[in-house]
Formats: structure tokens, sequence, C-alpha cells
């Protein structure tokens, strides 16, 4: 499934590209192709998992999964002083 990752977890897929089904022996994973494409040359980065189970069914394998960026880290807080040391101080 496409799922907007601005939206919960269990949202409402935007477009379902295929199925995976872990109880059949071999485990069974069906994938569109041009689906996947579609949405890959659209931005779409899949998850790990996803990443596997494309390479196990034979789609999307052109190359490696795009990178997800890590997120931005924030500049650590300068900390003010304490009120009471500041009205101790004036004293």
């Amino acid at each position: 499934m496409v799922i907007d990752s601005r939206k919960p977890r269990d949202g409402r897929a935007l477009e379902i590209i295929g199925h995976y089904d872990p109880l059949t022996e071999p485990a069974t994973v069906k994938l569109d192709g041009a689906k996947v494409a579609s949405w890959m040359a659209k931005g779409a980065t899949p998850s790990e998992t996803v990443a596997k189970l494309m390479k196990l069914a034979g789609v999307g394998t052109s190359g490696p999964p795009p990178a997800v960026a890590a997120p931005p880290v924030k500049p650590a807080r300068a900390r003010k002083p304490a009120v009471k040391a500041m009205a101790k101080a004036a004293e």
C-alpha cells in the first residue's frame, strides 16, 4: 500500500500496489511493477521491510532504495538562570 507518511499509521491508503502473504510456502509477494515505479518516480520512499519485499519480488531493483534523511538535530537550548538566583544577586 502507498500511504502518506503525515497521516495516521492505520489511515486510508492512497493506492494498493500489491500484497504479501507470509502464510504460504514459500511466502507470496505480488507487486505491480508499473505502480511501484510510478510512485518511486513521484518521490515515494519504501520502508526497510518494503524494500526487502521489493527485492524478493524483483520489482524496482534497478538500484538501492533511496536513503532516508536523518531528522535535523535541534540545537541545545540555552538555560535561563533561576529566578531566585537573580533575585538573590540583586539584593
